[in-house]
């Protein structure tokens, strides 16, 4: 019987160890284990990483739509102001102009211009002396 429990405990540990020696570092038991652990945790990390990327991605998509959609608003609002204020007419740079101004109540801009005129060279202009809210002009001959 003592040879026979010792023969059982002799075989446990001699089975304990070859199960053993096949996950040692190198044998193809470990190797199985770590290509099956390490493909397990990269698709975890892959998973928790496109979730992050995207709470991100979505953060940074937020933060830049919403400061073009400002930029494109004030250019958008800048231009029709403009052309309400302006009315609208072609302008060109170093021509100096006489206009005229609508109603400040007018579509809610404060001053608006009615009518535009280019000066023109050797002409006066001045406020006329009947009505000063016009402009009276006159050919200055040389």
């Amino acid at each position: 019987m003592v040879i026979a429990i010792a023969l059982g405990v002799g075989g446990y540990f001699l089975g304990t160890n070859h199960e053993a020696d096949k996950y040692k570092p190198g044998a193809a038991g470990y190797q199985e284990i770590y290509t099956a652990g390490s493909q397990a945790g990269t698709a975890v990390g892959d998973e928790a990483g496109k979730k992050s990327g995207a709470r991100y991605g979505k953060k940074v998509g937020y933060k830049k739509g919403n400061a073009d959609g400002i930029k494109e608003g004030t250019a958008s609002g800048t231009s029709a102001g403009a052309k309400a204020a302006l009315g609208g007419f072609g302008w060109t740079n170093g021509t100096h102009y006489i206009v005229t101004t609508t109603d400040p109540t007018l579509n809610g801009v404060p001053t608006a211009i009615a009518t535009q005129s280019p000066m023109e060279a050797d002409v006066e202009y001045a406020l006329c002396q009947s009505n000063s809210a016009e402009v009276c002009s006159k050919h200055v001959v040389k």
